[in-house]
């Protein structure tokens, strides 16, 4: 089993997001605890927590990364539209 979480904080009245990820991955081959699951998008502060079959996990990563390269999102409301087009 691997893991990976989401929060919601409060840092002195700003909001934030804690992320937290175990290391450990599984194959036929094995377990390794060296695997990181958090992969980060070229925009500032984006961050991408990956989990299930470490090859399909990437791809949708780069996917993702490709997709938001060029976008302008000002808002969530932008945001949810961008999503729904993926």
């Amino acid at each position: 089993m691997t893991l990976c979480m989401a929060a919601i904080a409060d840092d002195d009245g700003e909001p934030r997001i804690v992320l937290c990820t175990d290391w450990k991955s599984e194959s036929p081959l094995g377990v390794t605890e060296t695997t990181d699951k958090m992969k980060w998008l070229q925009r500032p502060g984006w961050v991408v927590m990956k989990a299930g079959i470490d090859s399909h996990a990437g791809r949708m990563i780069r996917r993702f990364k490709a997709f938001f390269r060029d976008k302008e999102i000002t808002d969530f409301a932008t945001l949810s539209w961008l999503l729904s087009r993926i």
